[in-house]
C-alpha cells in the first residue's frame, strides 16, 4: 500500500475511533459527526490522491481531540455541573468546539465530492456554498442528540436556546471560514478538484447563447395544467369553505375557531392562483414534478387544518413537515441545476451523484436555520409561540431530515433520465418563460 494510502486509511481509522468515542461519552452530536467524517475519509481513501491526504489527517486528528475535550474537561457535567462556567457561557465553549471539528469536514467533503463525482469549483461555488455545507452537517448530529440524550432534554441540560444559540455560532465561524476560503482561491485563482487546490489557468468565456436561445417545448402542456389549476383550485378551496361554514369541518370540534378555518380556504385560494397566472402570463415556467409536490403540500395544509388533523393523529405535524421539506429540497434543487447550467466549463458540480450529495447538505441547512430562526423569534419575545422547546425542535430536525432524503432519491431519479442543464432549462422567468415552441 502507497504511503498516502495509509495516511487515508489512518484518518478513517481515527474518525471512527471519534465516533466510538462520542458514543461511550453518550455525546451525540459528536458522534454522528465522526460517523460523518468516517464516511468521508473512506470515500477520500477510494478516490482522492497526493496532497488531500494532509486535510484528512487534520480533520480526523481535530475530531479526535474536540471529541476528547468535549466528553471529558469541556462536558456540560465537568464545567456547569463542577460550578465552574455557567449554561450560557457553556453553550459558546461547546458551539466552538463543534464549528472547530466540522470546519475542515468541510474541505474533505469537498475534495470527496470531486473526486468521487468529478466535481471543480472555484473562487464562487466553494464559498458560497460551503457555510451551507458546514450548517447541513450539524443537522445529523442534533437529530442523533434526540435518540441519545434524552434525559438530557427532558431536564432541560439541553434546551431549546442551547441548540439554537450553539447553531447561530456554528453559522457565524462557518461564514467567516467561507471567507477566508474565497480570498485563498480568488487570490491564487485556484479550484478545488480530485486532487487538491489546483491554479485555474485560461478558461474559455462561457457561452450563454445556446441557453439563452432555448425554446421551451412544453408550453402547450404546461398551459393547459395552468388554466386547469387556475379552474380548480378555487373550486376546491370553495368547497372547503362552505365544508367549513356548515359546521361539518372536524376542524372546528378540534377548537379552531371558523372564521379562522375560513379566512385560511380564501387566503390559500388566492396564494394557489398565483403561479397558473404567471403561467399564463408567460412570466413563469416551473417543471411538473415540482408543480405536484408544491401543490400537495399546500393542499395538505388546508385539509389537515379542516380536518384537525393535527390534533387528532399524534405524528402528522411531523408528516406535514416532511413534505414542507420536501418543497424546499426541491427549489433547492433546482437552483444548483441552475448554477450547473449557467457556470463556466471549468467548474461543475460533477454528475448527478455531485449534485445530489450537495443538495442533501444545502437542503439540510436551511432546515437548522429555520428551526433556528423560530428559536430566536421565541427568545426575544419570551414566549413558546414558534417552537415548544428542544425536542419539538430535534423532532423538526428530523422530519427535515427525512425529507430531504426523499427528495434526494427523486433528484437522483429526474437525473438518471435528464442532465442538470436539462432541468434547468424547464425553468424559466420571466422574459425566458415567453419563449415558446
Amino acid at each position: 500500500m502507497k504511503k498516502e494510502r495509509i495516511w487515508f486509511a489512518v484518518s478513517a481509522v481515527l474518525c471512527a475511533a471519534s465516533a466510538v468515542l462520542g458514543l461511550w461519552g453518550q455525546d451525540g452530536f459528536m458522534t454522528a459527526l465522526s460517523a460523518m467524517a468516517t464516511i468521508f475519509a473512506v470515500l477520500a481513501f477510494v478516490y482522492c490522491t497526493g496532497s488531500i491526504q494532509r486535510y484528512t489527517v487534520i480533520m480526523s486528528v481535530m475530531l479526535m481531540i474536540c471529541t476528547a475535550i468535549l466528553v471529558t474537561v469541556a462536558s456540560n457535567e465537568s464545567l456547569v455541573g463542577g460550578g465552574k462556567i455557567s449554561d450560557l457561557a457553556w453553550v459558546f465553549v461547546s458551539g466552538i468546539i463543534h464549528g472547530v471539528a466540522v470546519i475542515p469536514m468541510i474541505l474533505v467533503f469537498y475534495f470527496a465530492v470531486a473526486a468521487a463525482f468529478k466535481a471543480s469549483f472555484n473562487w464562487v461555488t466553494a464559498p458560497g456554498l460551503s457555510w451551507l455545507v458546514g450548517m447541513g452537517m450539524i443537522l445529523p448530529p442534533y437529530v442523533l442528540v434526540l435518540f441519545m440524550q434524552r434525559p438530557a432534554l427532558l431536564d432541560q441540560t439541553i434546551a431549546n436556546g442551547t441548540i439554537v444559540i450553539g447553531a447561530l455560532i456554528n453559522l457565524v465561524m462557518f461564514i467567516i471560514f467561507a471567507l477566508v476560503l474565497r480570498s485563498v482561491l480568488l487570490k491564487g485563482r485556484k479550484l478545488i478538484t480530485e486532487k487538491g487546490f489546483q491554479a485555474q489557468g485560461e478558461t474559455a468565456p462561457y457561452d450563454r447563447s445556446a441557453w439563452d436561445d432555448a425554446k421551451n417545448v412544453n408550453d402547450a402542456k404546461e398551459r393547459r395544467i395552468a388554466w386547469a389549476l387556475l379552474i380548480f383550485t378555487p373550486l376546491s378551496m370553495a368547497a372547503l369553505f362552505t365544508y367549513v361554514t356548515l359546521g361539518y369541518a372536524k376542524g372546528l370540534a378540534a377548537g379552531h375557531p371558523m372564521i379562522y378555518l375560513q379566512m385560511t380556504c380564501v387566503l390559500w385560494a388566492v396564494i394557489m392562483l398565483f403561479v397558473p397566472i404567471m403561467r399564463l402570463l408567460r412570466l413563469v415556467s416551473l417543471p411538473l414534478w415540482f408543480m405536484v409536490i408544491l401543490y400537495a403540500d399546500m393542499y395538505m395544509y388546508v385539509l389537515s387544518l379542516c380536518h384537525g388533523m393535527y390534533f387528532d393523529i399524534w405524528w402528522w405535524a411531523n408528516f406535514t413537515h416532511v413534505v414542507s421539506s420536501l418543497v424546499v429540497t426541491s427549489i433547492i434543487f433546482m437552483t444548483l441545476c441552475l448554477i450547473q447550467a449557467r457556470s463556466p466549463p471549468h467548474v461543475t458540480l460533477g454528475n448527478k451523484g455531485g449534485v445530489v450529495a450537495m443538495l442533501i447538505m444545502a437542503a439540510l441547512s436551511f432546515g437548522i436555520i429555520w428551526e433556528m430562526m423560530e428559536g430566536f423569534t421565541d427568545i426575544l419575545t419570551s414566549m413558546d409561540y414558534m417552537s415548544y422547546g428542544a425536542i419539538h425542535t430535534l423532532e423538526n430536525l428530523g422530519a427535515d431530515l427525512a425529507g430531504t432524503m426523499i427528495m434526494a432519491v427523486i433528484a437522483l431519479i429526474i437525473l438518471s433520465r435528464k442532465d442538470a442543464k436539462t432541468v434547468a432549462s424547464e425553468i424559466r422567468l420571466g422574459r425566458k418563460a415567453n419563449r415558446s415552441s
